[in-house]
């Protein structure tokens, strides 16, 4: 019946334009702010290109629900992912630290517990902590759940090596109104924090019935319409957040993992590049008393960690974060532009790794190949884009900008040290074993690792 009506809701708005036009600014305006602590609700759907939804010009109807979200927060257009595949660029979220740093690079890497969280710093703040997690790289063995209290991942268990075939949007919301009611009903006075992860639209992508009679049956379309599902399930849990009263008090965040690859660059899925379709995501924070606006300066997921702390008023950890707050911009204030870091160590030839910076209005990406790769006299390869006159990365300008290209590599570099530096501050968890049917699964997912050392 749900499908149904769906379908029927996204017909009536196939001819709608965005709620927002994708270049619109808005200054902020500050109203009255709740008392009292705010409850955050972190949605997160993995696999969600920016370019997908309304919000940010696309003109299918896939995102009914989170452009009214956004209609109401501050959309940041160019958002930033830190890494192309889950488990590195959600670690990064979660610690503001990145890959270089955490030493989360592979599918038998694990969060330190010596890692300070997002979920450990708010529990100090006396919030009741909350997951619900749908993807194998979310199970607790890989350390994310740190600072939680209470941490579901029946939908990891019961779909392992099925997960990229099922869909669990219907789910997540289920568990996560009950997480929301139960705390109403136990601890009304205690603020609480929720992270909603949505595993769909992750491949394998389905052809929904009464979806796929709107958006079509090819590839392409069949996400579009896992996106549209998705959408339709996250209105169920902001429909009840607003029918219990909390939405007045609690802030909530939407923002996707990384992206994903339709032939834009020759390749699909995600995991084996650092380009604009994979890193690029839809960020948004709504903050009660806080009016819309639309950011348009560059910015990294691994900000999210001390925007919200510092919003949220909570403590800080001991140890420096590598992100920057961007809670001045809530209030009318600026923010120093800062060059935002990408890495990987999954590459489509598995003798490589993947190193990325955006520096003004540059982006340069570096693959350097392993040790026995480049003992076999493999060497390193840059491409160099110009942001603002080739969104889409189609014109290398290497060759013809060297200067540029060398300014770009010290930073890269810079960067790079920073971040290893920090990793001193911090032990290095012990691999994971997986089984034969974990590692069936991320083959599955379209998840292909370097073989050898992460340079």
């Amino acid at each position: 019946m749900f499908v149904r009506f769906l379908a029927l809701s996204l017909m009536l708005a196939c001819s709608a334009e965005p709620t927002h036009s994708p270049t619109a600014v808005d200054a902020p305006e500050v109203t009255q702010k709740p008392s009292g602590p705010m409850n955050l609700l972190f949605i997160a759907v993995d696999t969600l290109r920016a370019d997908h939804l309304g919000s940010y010009g696309f003109k299918r109807p896939t995102s009914t629900n989170i452009d009214a979200l956004m209609a109401d927060s501050t959309v940041f257009i160019e958002a930033m992912a830190t890494a192309p595949w889950t488990l590195p660029s959600f670690a990064s979220m979660m610690t503001s630290q990145h890959s270089s740093t955490t030493g989360v690079w592979r599918f038998k890497s694990t969060l330190d517990p010596s890692f300070s969280t997002l979920a450990e710093q708010l529990a100090a703040a006396d919030y009741h902590t909350g997951a619900v997690v749908g993807h194998l790289f979310l199970a607790k063995k890989f350390g994310l759940n740190q600072g939680f209290q209470e941490y579901d991942q029946a939908l990891v268990k019961e779909t392992l090596g099925e997960s990229h075939k099922a869909l669990t949007s219907h789910a997540i919301t289920d568990k996560s109104i009950g997480f929301i009611d139960r705390h109403i009903a136990e601890q009304p006075d205690k603020p609480w924090f929720l992270w909603a992860h949505y595993f769909d639209p992750h491949t394998q992508y389905k052809a929904i019935p009464g979806l796929v009679e709107i958006f079509g049956k090819h590839r392409r379309a069949r996400y579009n319409g896992e996106i549209a599902y998705t959408d339709h399930h996250i209105g169920r849990l902001l429909k009840h957040l607003k029918k219990t009263g909390q939405d007045k008090n609690t802030m909530v965040v939407f923002v996707s993992d990384h992206g994903e690859e339709f032939q834009d660059h020759g390749d699909r899925l995600h995991g084996k590049t650092l380009y604009r379709e994979v890193m690029r995501v839809p960020l948004s924070i709504r903050v009660p008393g806080v009016s819309a606006q639309r950011i348009q300066q560059p910015v990294s997921t691994v900000d999210l960690m001390p925007t919200l702390l510092e919003l949220l008023e909570a403590p800080v950890p001991k140890t420096p974060m590598a992100g920057q707050s961007l809670a001045p911009l809530f209030r009318g204030e600026p923010v120093p532009r800062t060059d935002l870091l990408m890495e990987s160590a999954l590459t489509k030839s598995k003798k490589s790794s993947l190193k990325g910076i955006i520096h003004g209005d540059w982006k340069l990406i570096v693959e350097t190949p392993n040790k026995k790769a480049a003992k076999a006299g493999a060497k390193p390869t840059t491409k160099l884009f110009r942001s603002k006159h080739d969104r889409k990365e189609k014109e290398d300008m290497t060759a013809t900008r060297l200067a540029v290209v060398a300014s770009m590599k010290a930073q890269l570099k810079l960067s790079l040290d920073q971040a290893l530096a920090r990793r001193a501050e911090y032990h290095t968890a012990d691999v994971l074993q997986h089984s034969a049917e974990e590692i069936e699964q991320l083959e599955a997912l379209g998840y292909v690792e370097a073989s050898d050392d992460v340079p």
